[in-house]
C-alpha cells in the first residue's frame, strides 16, 4: 500500500491517549522512501550519505491501529509505521480498512485517521 510520510515525535500511548486508537502487537518491517522525500521530512537525515535518486530504507515497528469512527459507525483500521522505540510516526498507510468488510476501503484523508496525522504534523512543529 502506499504510504504518507509523517516523521513526527508521537508515541504509542500518547496516540492510545489522545485518539483511542488501539494498537495491536507490531512486527518489524523495512519501509522506503525516495531520499529527496526522506532529506524534506527526516530531521535525522544525512543528505551526505545518500545519492538523491536512491531509495532510503527505514525499519520500523508497524502496528495495526484501529479505531470507532462515529461517521460512518464501523471500526477502521490502518497501519502505523513508527520509530524502534515507538516514539515517533514515521509513515502510516494510504488506505484504510474496514473491520466489518475486508472489502471495503477508504482513503486516509477521508477517515478520523487523515485527521490524526494532520494533528500530529501541527502538534510536532
Amino acid at each position: 500500500m502506499p504510504l504518507q510520510p509523517v516523521f513526527k515525535p508521537y508515541p504509542t500511548d500518547q496516540l492510545n491517549k489522545d485518539f483511542d486508537l488501539n494498537f495491536g502487537l507490531s512486527e518489524w518491517v523495512a519501509i522506503r522512501f525516495p531520499a529527496d522525500v526522506a532529506e524534506k521530512l527526516d530531521s535525522s537525515f544525512d543528505k551526505d550519505s545518500h545519492d538523491p535518486d536512491q531509495l532510503v530504507e527505514y525499519e520500523t515497528n508497524r502496528y495495526d491501529a484501529s479505531l470507532y469512527d462515529v461517521r460512518t459507525g464501523e471500526t477502521l483500521s490502518a497501519f502505523f509505521y513508527m520509530d524502534e522505540s515507538s516514539e515517533k510516526v514515521i509513515a502510516i498507510d494510504t488506505i484504510v480498512q474496514s473491520h466489518h468488510d475486508d472489502e471495503t476501503r477508504y482513503s486516509l484523508n477521508d477517515t478520523p485517521f487523515g485527521d490524526i496525522v494532520r494533528h500530529v504534523r501541527e502538534k510536532a512543529e
